[in-house]
C-alpha cells in the first residue's frame, strides 16, 4: 500500500521518525485518513504491560514530538510497577514473578520512552 503524506509531515518526516524509533527500540505503525493522522508506537520487549503501545493523533511532526514527550512526562515508574503487582508482591498478567524484576523492567520501559521523546525532540524542522 502507497502511503500519502500531506505537507505538513512529509516522506522524510516519516522515514526519520522510523528510524529514531528503530534505534530506539520501538517499532511504528502510521496511517492517515480524513480525520488526519495517527501514529502508534509499539515496545513488544514489554508487552506483557498495557502502556506498551500507545497511538497518538497529530497534525504535524511538532505536534506528534509534542506528544510523545508529554507521555514520558505523565509516566510515572512506581504506579505503573505497582499496577502489575498482585496483592502479595509478586508480577501479574505475564509480568516477572519477582518485585524487583517488575521494577527493573518498568525502569527500563521508561528509559526506553525517554530515549525516544529526547531523539524526537531533536528533529530539525
Amino acid at each position: 500500500m502507497r502511503r500519502k503524506f500531506v505537507a505538513s509531515f512529509t516522506k522524510d518526516d516519516y522515514n526519520t521518525i522510523e528510524a529514531i524509533a528503530n534505534r530506539t527500540g520501538w517499532e511504528i505503525e502510521y496511517d492517515r485518513d480524513e480525520n488526519g493522522m495517527t501514529m502508534t508506537f509499539t515496545d513488544s520487549d514489554h508487552d506483557y504491560y498495557e502502556g506498551h503501545e500507545f497511538t497518538i493523533e497529530f497534525d504535524s511532526v511538532d505536534d506528534l514530538v509534542e506528544q510523545v514527550n508529554d507521555r514520558w512526562n505523565e509516566f510515572e515508574l512506581d504506579r505503573e510497577t505497582y499496577n502489575l503487582l498482585d496483592c502479595d508482591g509478586h508480577g501479574m498478567d505475564g509480568a516477572p514473578y519477582s518485585m524487583r524484576d517488575v521494577l527493573d523492567e518498568m525502569t527500563d520501559f521508561e528509559t526506553k520512552l525517554s530515549r525516544l521523546a529526547d531523539r524526537l525532540r531533536d528533529i530539525e524542522r
